[in-house]
């Protein structure tokens, strides 16, 4: 009895061991590096794959080296956004993911335009004198006729 308990507990270790390892056999990963104009790598540009058939995002962060990995995704079509502070966001639509692939999408992001803002500060307009005038009449400016 104590031996069979024993292999149904090793049975069982074996096929969750087994259920994880094919899930993770399934999925797929995108990865890639994120780079400015002049192809320096950036940190802590935001990156979102959303899936297409399901509307499921998932987001990372590029590391110092300006790196992403998304791991463990579900094979489907993916739309990537880039986006980060003192950046243009990006976007790269229709990546294809199929499961055990790695999909790698480098992208460089453009220096966002500088915003300015401008304080208007309101006050009371001040009412101006009216400045009357008499104008003679044309008859008295003396033409002759």
């Amino acid at each position: 009895m104590r031996s069979l308990l024993r292999f149904v507990a090793a049975l069982a270790v074996m096929m969750v061991f087994t259920l994880s390892a094919s899930a993770q056999l399934t999925r797929g990963y995108i990865s890639g590096t994120v780079s400015d104009p002049s192809g320096a790598s950036i940190a802590n540009i935001k990156v979102t794959a959303a899936n297409r058939a399901t509307n499921l995002a998932r987001e990372t962060v590029t590391n110092e080296y300006g790196v992403y990995r998304l791991a463990a995704i579900e094979p489907g079509v993916y739309d990537l956004e880039f986006s980060g502070s003192d950046f243009q966001t990006a976007r790269i639509e229709g990546i294809e993911v199929s499961s055990t692939q790695e999909v790698v999408v480098n992208t460089r992001l453009s220096v966002a335009a500088p915003t300015f803002t401008a304080e208007v500060l309101a006050t009371p307009a001040t009412r101006l004198p009216a400045i009357s005038r008499s104008v003679p009449p044309l008859s008295s400016l003396g033409g002759s006729s």
